[in-house]
């Protein structure tokens, strides 16, 4: 058999099985939650308890099985009823003691095939950033002051790391 025909024979096996037809099957169902989502960043200072909403969209996708598909969030967050969008906002109440959320995402495809997939919501815990102050003095005949505050910036610099 030639090269080019092996060629030909290839790339049809592959698109019958792109196709979902191989064997009357359709291909597996994969669902994808997204994320990590990084929510922001949340700064305490040392004994203090912070709580903090931060508003993040969350975005699912499918593919493989058999479209048309259904998408379903299950509730977390302020989303206390799920929705069933591929894209949805939720709000979450972050604390230095529970900087993570996990949010359920299922797709349903017109084969009743079922997947589903965990997204990931966190945020930086982060110490807030240290302020030095210096003071020069400069005596050029007559006397004077001069006062300099120089502040460094946090460790964490943006949201995600």
């Amino acid at each position: 058999m030639g090269e080019a025909m092996r060629c030909i024979m290839v790339t049809l096996a592959v698109l019958i099985f792109l196709s979902g037809f191989v064997e009357n099957k359709a291909l597996p169902l994969y669902a994808e939650a997204g994320g990590p989502y990084c929510a922001g960043k949340l700064i305490v200072r040392e004994g203090e308890h912070v709580s903090k909403n931060f508003t993040v969209t969350l975005h699912g996708y499918a593919y493989g099985g058999k479209p048309p598909y259904k998408p379903r969030w299950y509730p977390c967050g302020n989303c206390v009823s799920g929705s069933d969008d591929w894209n949805i906002t939720v709000t979450f109440t972050f604390t230095e003691e529970n900087p993570v959320y996990y949010c359920k995402f299922c797709v349903l495809d017109s084969l009743n095939q079922t997947a589903c997939d965990t997204a990931l919501i966190y945020v930086v815990i982060a110490k807030p950033p240290i302020q030095e102050r210096f003071h020069l003095s400069t005596t050029t005949g007559s006397s004077s002051s001069l006062s300099l505050s120089v502040g460094y910036p946090s460790l964490i610099s943006g949201c995600c790391l």
